[in-house]
């Protein structure tokens, strides 16, 4: 579920899954059985950030912040700019100025 507010923010969150069986096995086409964890969450907020700032991420749960060009080999790095390679696929754009968080929390800290 996502959401996009009057500010131009998106959020989103999902609960976290936990893989009984075939976690390996989707790696080639085959099925695999996965149920939701509906005590945790995993959420996301994308804000647009000022002219110049490109990406920023921010992890608060991790205790880390940075940006993808000073970690480029960290999962998330590699993520976000993968996204960015494939939707901004005109050389001639530029990279978003944008501020991504990311927080893991249990349904206890929910407002849900």
């Amino acid at each position: 579920m996502y959401i996009l507010d009057m500010h131009h923010q998106i959020h989103a969150s999902a609960p976290a899954k936990l893989i009984l069986c075939g976690e390996h096995a989707v790696v080639y086409g085959r099925p695999a059985i996965a149920i939701p964890v509906h005590g945790v969450r995993a959420s996301v907020s994308i804000t647009q950030a000022a002219p110049g700032n490109g990406v920023f991420i921010s992890a608060p749960d991790l205790e880390r912040s940075w940006t993808p060009s000073d970690l480029p080999d960290d999962p998330l790095s590699l993520l976000v700019s993968s996204l960015i390679e494939r939707f901004n696929a005109s050389p001639t754009l530029a990279i978003p100025d944008i501020h991504i968080s990311c927080l893991l929390y249990t349904s206890d800290a929910a407002d849900e």
